[in-house]
């Protein structure tokens, strides 16, 4: 009997690949056969990272790619989106595929530093919501997106950090020893998990073959405190920072070794010490803001926490609002994203977006990519500018009365990329468009767009 088999997918895959859709009548494949050259065309327009594929007999029977982009989204450099995931039919219920496509997956992510990963699914699509689910995904929230979806989080890569694994060789099946425990029924009714001090998570795991509580940060991503089921817990005190409580909830008496790796710089020697708790007793462990990391050892194996390490997020940028009778616009300089809104009642009437001039060239309406761009802001105008060492892209939108003209030029200052990149500019009206038409003028190279909403006239013209 054929062996199943798990690798990253290379472009020779591609017809293989477009017959597993095809068949399944999923994703590209669902309202018309496609081929190889589809595919390919479909995988590089996504911005696309990786696909992972299963295969068997030499045919493609399961793939999950990972993303940039999705559903509106565009990631940060820590995150990557799981887009296309499918297994054949056949192979539904298999967990062998489901665990050795993800067993891949991670391996891969893990080896380029990725630590939060998405998926975004229809929340009436229960299967798949608690098939993630069983994979390490949660549900923070309810919310949808504008598409209608959910995003479920998945911290996994955190084991990496907690589990004391050092160095280039990745021992990917921890994590797979570790399986999350799901609720059936939480996955139906779609429950989100409590978020605690706006922080920390707590997780449910067969960890080390026991019964555990695992705590995430989903701010730092890490694991910053563990529980396991009728013995210990150790957790962070959440009104002071460094400081961690170490409480025994068995009937023995338990100990354990404490080390403390000091910063590099503070000069000080490493500290060691053991930690010994009869039944019902608790202990405070102290961390300076010296130590690097607190390493604890659970059942003879090595755990690090991360007491004084912290992501420090950029704050955004205030929007740059110009007000103009019936309508304003409002520009986000960290994105370049201008936003029409009607005055009367603030309703968002479209979202005109950065047209990007790099793989991936679809920009996210939710989650934009923080750019570098250069602002002039008149009383009639916004005049934004991106410049790379390759290329200058330019907008300017002038406001004339009750119009909105925007225009885009892109120029390129070497030779070598201006054949691969195809800039797009694109708008995103959920409430008040009418009507909108497209012209296009081969001879001068000219798009322009015509926009009608309710008590407003926008016209779009795009110098390519």
């Amino acid at each position: 009997m054929a062996e199943m088999t798990f690798r990253l997918f290379e472009d020779s895959d591609a017809g293989k690949v477009a017959d597993l859709l095809n068949k399944n009548r999923f994703y590209a494949g669902r309202h018309k056969l496609i081929t190889a050259e589809d595919y390919l065309y479909i995988q590089r327009s996504r911005g696309i990272l990786f696909s992972v594929i299963a295969l068997k007999n030499d045919e493609v029977i399961g793939l999950v790619g990972a993303y940039y982009t999705g559903n509106q989204h565009v990631t940060k450099p820590h995150q990557i989106i799981i887009g296309t995931f499918i297994i054949d039919n056949h192979f539904r219920l298999s967990s062998a595929v489901v665990l050795g496509i993800y067993e891949t997956l991670y391996r891969e992510l893990i080896n380029v530093g990725y630590e939060e990963i998405w998926s975004i699914v229809v929340p009436e699509n229960t299967p798949s919501i608690y098939l993630t689910q069983k994979n390490g995904f949660v549900l923070l929230n309810r919310e949808r997106t504008e598409l209608g979806r959910w995003i479920l989080y998945n911290y996994s890569t955190a084991f990496l950090h907690f589990a004391d694994v050092e160095g280039s060789e990745i021992d990917v099946s921890r994590f797979f020893f570790n399986l999350p425990l799901v609720d059936k029924r939480d996955a139906q009714e779609g429950r989100a998990k409590e978020i605690i001090g706006g922080r920390y998570i707590e997780c449910g795991y067969k960890y080390q073959g026991k019964n555990s509580v695992l705590l995430f940060d989903i701010i730092n991503y890490r694991i910053d405190g563990a529980q396991l089921v009728g013995n210990y817990r150790i957790y962070p005190d959440f009104n002071n920072r460094g400081k961690y409580i170490a409480e025994n909830f068995g009937k023995k008496q338990i100990d354990f070794p404490i080390h403390m790796v000091m910063q590099p710089e503070c000069g000080s020697e490493d500290i060691f010490y053991d930690v010994v708790l009869e039944p019902g007793q608790t202990q405070i462990i102290d961390c300076s803001p010296d130590v690097a990391e607190l390493k604890i050892s659970f059942y003879g194996v090595w755990h690090r926490f991360f007491p004084n390490q912290m992501h420090v997020s950029p704050l955004p940028a205030q929007p740059i609002r110009h007000d103009h009778g019936d309508f304003s616009i409002s520009l986000d300089p960290d994105s370049g994203f201008l936003s029409i809104i009607r005055a009367d009642d603030e309703t968002n009437l479209a979202k005109i977006l950065w047209p990007c001039a790099t793989i991936p060239y679809l920009e996210g309406a939710l989650v934009p990519r923080i750019k570098d761009l250069q602002i002039e802001h008149q009383d009639d105008h916004f005049n934004i500018t991106e410049k790379t060492d390759t290329y200058e892209i330019t907008r300017l939108c002038k406001v004339d009365s009750n119009k909105i003209s925007i225009s885009t030029t892109l120029k390129f200052f070497t030779d070598d990329n201006s054949d691969n990149i195809a800039p797009i500019s694109h708008i995103y009206a959920p409430k008040g468009l009418e009507s909108y038409a497209l012209k296009f003028d081969e001879n001068e190279e000219t798009a322009s767009c015509f926009f009608l909403f309710n008590k407003l006239q926008t016209v779009a013209h795009n110098n390519l």
